[in-house]
């Protein structure tokens, strides 16, 4: 798969009773995409996919995974 911040191959982590998917990225590192947002998410440029995902990054507690989530779209 893709990596939905940067478009580079990444491995889809997903567990199967997530609403939304999570992606280990060699460059973006792991993070989850909430349900919800997912397809407006999608819906952005590259270049605003990767701020959304630091803004994830930026409201994630120290050593928590980001989650692309309402608040950061």
């Amino acid at each position: 798969m893709q990596c939905c911040g940067c478009g580079a191959v990444a491995r889809d982590k997903t567990p199967g009773d997530l609403d939304g998917i999570r992606i280990d990225c060699p460059h973006c590192g792991i993070y989850e995409v909430s349900g919800t947002v997912l397809d407006r998410f999608l819906r952005l440029t590259l270049p605003e996919r990767a701020e959304v995902l630091a803004r994830a990054k930026q409201r994630a507690a120290p050593g928590a995974m980001p989650l692309v989530d309402a608040r950061c779209v």
